[in-house]
């Protein structure tokens, strides 16, 4: 019985994944920016689906109000270490005349609505699918297989999501450098497990797009 509960959640996360990011791929290859409101709709209907298909609470995707506490917390920490090396590491690209791997660009005159779409339609469907949905059953289905819990089960879901994540982001946008979103890929991972909940990483997302796009146009 638990073999066949592996196998098929094994099948799930793999016909899931591959069709999310296979139909994303299509979509923005076929419609670019003019199907852009695809994007977030195919990630969450995608996390969404198959959790109510297999009768599975949305609190074990991340949708609960517990450890709020936490979650502003490590969010506050990882704000602090994490800011002041992405900008050393933007400052030493451009003094070697290198520029950052993806550029994004802040529209001047409409960076209040870029703001609400990096949050809205780029971190909170990202995370509720490769965060809540992916890593969610990815650590179930490593547990399953290990037949124990342990942190060196939670940092091997965490590298494997990051790694689909990043991957994702190359067969979507087309550009190699994208798999520069493994490292965000991690951290976004290791909110999540932390807090068991989807508000650190979701905010912690938004926020480091944000940042990243504010570096990136003002220093180079």
């Amino acid at each position: 019985m638990r073999h066949r509960e592996f196998l098929c959640l094994l099948l799930e996360l793999s016909v899931v994944t591959v069709c999310v990011v296979g139909l994303i791929s299509a979509v923005y290859g076929r419609g670019g920016q003019k199907a852009w409101f695809l994007g977030p709709f195919v990630l969450t209907f995608g996390a969404l689906l198959p959790t109510f298909l297999k009768g599975r609470n949305l609190a074990d995707i991340g949708f609960r109000a517990e450890r709020i506490g936490l979650s502003l917390r490590l969010l506050g920490q990882a704000c602090l270490v994490i800011s002041p090396l992405v900008i050393c590491w933007v400052l030493v690209l451009r003094h070697s005349g290198i520029g950052p791997p993806l550029r994004v660009l802040v529209p001047r005159d409409h960076w209040l609505s870029w703001l609400g779409f990096q949050f809205a339609c780029v971190a909170l469907p990202e995370e509720v699918f490769f965060r809540g949905y992916l890593l969610g059953n990815m650590l179930l289905l490593l547990k399953m297989a290990a037949g124990k819990d342990c942190t060196a089960i939670e940092i091997l879901g965490i590298v494997l999501t990051a790694c689909i994540f990043a991957v994702s982001h190359v067969l979507v946008l087309g550009n190699v450098s994208s798999m520069v979103t493994f490292f965000p890929g991690l951290i976004f991972g290791w909110l999540f497990v932390r807090t068991k909940s989807l508000i650190a990483p979701v905010l912690f997302h938004g926020l480091a797009n944000a940042g990243y796009g504010l570096v990136t146009t003002r220093l180079v």
